[in-house]
């Protein structure tokens, strides 16, 4: 691996979980504003930057695909779901659940690919996902109810990744062209339901800045992260995507003061203990097809 990726992979990975403290500086607006600002902010810094290495023609062609548009717009549609369900969840103290659903991610995925792509399992994953189904049959009985935001944020991420797959274009490209799909519906959603205190009708010229600043601190680390992760050994994306997760899971109970209950501290601690052996189990997995067949 090379020295500079792995640094500029470290900074992508404290960006994504430590950026949980920039959008509380929303505080005064509304969670759907705060999407609006998101989506709108972000399409523009990938438009910029997709002009700049001269790249914006594959945006139209995308859009101009119907084999692609197939996957992009679900993907899309489960993107802007992710974004609204991790920003109304910083703003009504749900973070420590967003995170429960975020540290289950890989196993939703791996789920989907054995439900979806026919994936064989081995005795670590299975074992994996025994584990963490179990956390939540645990909270289940502890609190009489289900975790209902940490089952959506571990599904909808996934979804959109398989979907991203599926339509087969480049990352940048793709987020530049969900954007763009979903810029014009919020914009017009915003006017008409959010022009109040806390959504248009509240901005002043000091939020101007902190608005430019949530499409940078959305693409930027999408953008240096896409142009790096070839350069790095996949173990070491695989044990470095937990690190935003616990990064944030950390300053909400700390900084953002979120309880963290018996019951929560339960399914997080077998999510974990089943990420680590789904962790080992993909480790060993790779080894394995790695090894030379000398029959």
């Amino acid at each position: 691996m090379q020295p500079r990726a792995v640094t500029y992979a470290c900074i992508c990975y404290f960006i994504w979980g430590t950026h949980i403290l920039y959008w509380n500086l929303f505080a005064g607006f509304s969670s759907g504003f705060v999407l609006i600002v998101r989506i709108s902010s972000s399409f523009l810094v990938t438009l910029v930057y997709l002009g700049a290495i001269g790249k914006l023609g594959e945006v139209k062609r995308v859009l101009c695909d119907r084999q692609k548009m197939r996957f992009v717009v679900p993907a899309t549609a489960f993107l802007g779901a992710d974004w609204a369900l991790y920003l109304w969840c910083i703003a009504h103290d749900y973070i420590i659940d967003c995170n429960i659903g975020y540290y289950l991610n890989p196993l939703v995925l791996f789920l989907f690919g054995i439900i979806l792509f026919k994936e064989k399992a081995n005795n670590w994953e299975k074992t994996a996902v025994i584990v963490a189904c179990l956390g939540v049959v645990i909270f289940v009985f502890m609190t009489g109810r289900l975790p209902l935001m940490a089952i959506c944020t571990s599904v909808l991420f996934p979804a959109y990744a398989i979907l991203k797959k599926l339509a087969e274009i480049d990352p940048i490209v793709g987020n530049c062209a969900e954007t763009l799909l979903m810029t014009p519906v919020a914009l017009l959603i915003g006017a008409i339901f959010l022009n109040g205190s806390n959504g248009f009708g509240g901005v002043t010229a000091t939020d101007i800045p902190l608005m430019i600043g949530a499409g940078i601190i959305t693409a930027v680390p999408m953008i240096i992260y896409n142009s790096i992760v070839n350069m790095l050994a996949m173990k070491f994306v695989g044990m470095m995507q937990y690190l935003g997760t616990t990064l944030s899971m950390i300053i909400g109970v700390t900084l953002l003061h979120q309880e963290m209950t018996p019951g929560k501290a339960v399914i997080t601690g077998c999510i974990i203990i089943g990420v680590v052996i789904f962790t080992i189990g993909n480790f060993k997995k790779a080894e394995e097809t790695q090894l030379p067949d000398f029959n």
